[in-house]
C-alpha cells in the first residue's frame, strides 16, 4: 500500500511561480527561502526514497526546477543563483515565458547559457491566430536560434497555432527539436475519460508566491489543498504524513472520479490545462469531493 513518502517518488520536479518586489530587487519567495528549501527538499527527497542507501536511484534521474511567469527574468542574478544550486544538486533549469517576453529579453539568458545552466524552455505562444502568423518569421528565427544552442524546447499553445509556423519544413527542426503541449479549446463535455487516467504524469511541486506548495496545476491556488510550505520542514507537510484532504495514491492510480454533471458539461474551456485537470478543479469548488 502506497503511503505519503512513497508518493514523494512521483514529484521529481519544481515549479516556482514568483512574483516581483521591485522595491527590495528580490521575489515573492525570496530566493534565499527558495534556496534553502531547494537544499532541505533534496536532503529530504534523497532519505525519504532510500537513495542514500543505494535504492531508487533512478529517481534522481530527469528531474527539473522551473521558474514560471512573464517577470520571471526581472532579477537575472538571482536566477543565477538558483540555477547554480539547481546544477549542483542535479536538476535540470528551465524557464517558462510568453514567447514575445523571451525574445525581448534574449540577451538576458546569455549569462545561463555561458555557465550551461540552462537546459531547457518553454515558450508560450499565447498570441491569437492572426498575431502568430503576422510575427511567424520572427518566432521561427527566435526558435532556431534556442535550438542552435542545444536547448531542450517545450511549445505550448494552440496546435493551429503551432502547426501554422511549418517548424518541421526548416532544416534545423527535426521531430524531437522540442516537445509540445497542447492547449484545448473544446468543450469540457467533449472529454472522453478513460477507465484509468492516472494524475502520476501532472504531479510536481508547484510553488506560489506566498511559498505553498501543491501537487499539480488543477489544484495551485487552492490553498485547502496545498501540501505545505516551503517555510516549514518537510517532515511538517503531506509527504511526512501530515492529513491531506485528497487520498493522493489513487489519484496516482486511476485519476479523481469525476461526476456526469461536469462530463456532460458543453460549457467552454476556462483554461489551458489538461482537461482532466480543469475538471477535477471544477468538482473540487464546487465541493463535490469524490476522488
Amino acid at each position: 500500500m502506497m503511503n505519503a513518502t512513497d508518493t514523494l517518488k512521483y514529484f521529481k520536479s519544481i515549479n516556482f511561480y514568483p512574483l516581483i518586489d521591485t522595491e527590495n530587487q528580490d521575489y515573492f519567495p525570496r530566493t534565499a527561502d527558495m534556496l534553502q528549501w531547494l537544499t532541505q527538499l533534496h536532503s529530504f527527497y534523497q532519505e525519504a526514497l532510500g537513495i542514500n542507501e543505494g535504492r531508487n536511484m533512478h529517481s534522481l534521474y530527469n528531474r527539473e526546477i522551473s521558474l514560471q511567469g512573464d517577470e520571471v527574468m526581472a532579477f537575472p542574478d538571482k536566477l543565477i543563483q538558483v540555477a547554480r544550486l539547481a546544477k549542483s544538486l542535479g536538476y535540470g533549469y528551465s524557464l517558462t515565458l510568453p514567447i514575445d517576453r523571451f525574445m525581448a529579453i534574449q540577451s538576458d539568458l546569455q549569462p545561463l547559457l555561458d555557465e550551461c545552466l540552462l537546459s531547457s524552455i518553454g515558450i508560450v505562444m499565447d498570441g491569437t491566430a492572426e498575431q502568430v502568423q503576422e510575427k511567424a518569421k520572427e518566432y521561427t528565427a527566435f526558435l532556431e536560434e534556442m535550438a542552435s544552442k542545444g536547448l531542450s524546447i517545450g511549445l505550448i499553445g494552440y496546435m493551429e497555432h503551432i502547426d501554422s509556423l511549418n517548424l518541421l519544413e526548416k532544416e534545423c527542426f527535426n521531430a524531437n527539436s522540442f516537445t509540445i503541449y497542447p492547449m484545448s479549446q473544446e468543450p469540457l463535455g467533449s472529454f472522453t475519460r478513460n477507465p484509468v487516467t492516472s494524475c502520476s504524469r501532472h504531479f510536481r511541486i508547484l510553488v506560489d508566491e506566498k511559498g505553498l506548495i501543491y501537487p499539480c496545476i488543477g489544484l495551485y491556488g487552492l490553498e485547502e489543498f496545498a501540501l505545505g510550505s516551503i517555510y516549514t520542514k518537510m517532515e511538517d507537510s503531506y509527504f511526512g504524513h501530515q492529513q491531506y484532504p485528497l487520498d493522493l495514491p489513487a489519484l496516482i492510480a486511476k485519476g479523481p472520479t469525476i461526476p456526469e454533471w461536469l462530463l456532460a458539461d458543453q460549457s467552454q474551456r476556462l483554461t489551458g490545462m489538461p482537461p482532466m485537470c480543469e475538471l477535477h478543479r471544477l468538482m473540487l469548488e464546487a465541493s463535490v469531493c469524490e476522488v
